[in-house]
Order: C-alpha cells, then structure tokens, then sequence
C-alpha cells in the first residue's frame, strides 16, 4: 500500500512542476526501496532464497531476465516532466506484475482496487492537474 500511497506523491509534484520531492518520491522510495524489494523478494521466490542481491540491489541486473531490467531500465529517466510521467507508470506496471508474482508465492491477496483507483487517480490527474504551481495548496 506504501508504493501506491507514494506515487501519487509523484503525481501531485509533477503537477507542481516541483522536481527535487518528486524525484525522492519516484527514484528513491518507490524504486529504490519498494520496487527494488519486491524484485528481490521474486528473485528470492524463484532461487528458494539462496540468491540475493547486494545492498541497495548490487548485482541485480545479473540476476534479474533481461527483460525485467530491460523494463526497470525504462523507469529512469531525467528531468523533463512528460518523460517522469511515463516513468511512474512504468515503475507502477513492474511493482505491480512482481507484487502479484510475490504476493501470490507468499499467500497474500495483492491490493487490486487500490492499485486501479491509484492509477485512475494519477491518470486523472496528467491530464486535468488538480493542482498546479499557482494553486499548490490545493492538492
């Protein structure tokens, strides 16, 4: 529920245009702690916990398929608002396809309708910004 209560952290300062908190946001929480656990844990799933990556995900890429860090490759990006956007939602497809794959392992039931309201939300929110820099105590 912390990733999805965080990305729209992401959304509502890429509305702001505030670029330093939404990076924290996206690169540092949602990736780097939430994303980067949920691919470790899959890893662990898949190996029987006798793989591990590192810390903060030191040799993941040699463990990961190709094309699952093909896929975490694409969520980093730089600074330019329409490329953050894709990002988040990059980020949110793979949380979501390795939170079900782990979920599912472990005997957890993953927060489906939370994640379609999260992404509904956000998705509202790229095309009609509840806030923006002149309103920002609005969202």
């Amino acid at each position: 529920k912390e990733f999805f209560w965080e990305s729209t952290y992401v959304a509502k300062n890429l509305c702001r245009d505030e670029l330093l908190p939404l990076k924290y946001s996206l690169e540092t929480v949602m990736k780097t702690d939430l994303l980067r656990r949920m691919l470790e844990w899959k890893i662990g799933i898949e190996s029987g916990w006798t793989i591990q990556s590192g810390v903060l995900g030191k040799g993941l890429k040699s463990k990961l398929p190709p094309e699952i860090w093909s896929e975490f490759e694409a969520t980093f990006v730089t600074a330019e608002s329409e490329q953050n956007w894709e990002a988040l939602f990059a980020t949110i497809r793979l949380f979501s396809a390795t939170a079900i794959l782990v979920a599912e392992a472990l005997g957890f039931t993953y927060p489906t309708t939370l994640e379609k309201r999260v992404t509904l939300y956000i998705r509202r929110l790229r095309v009609e910004p509840l806030c923006s820099t002149n309103h920002s105590d609005t969202c």
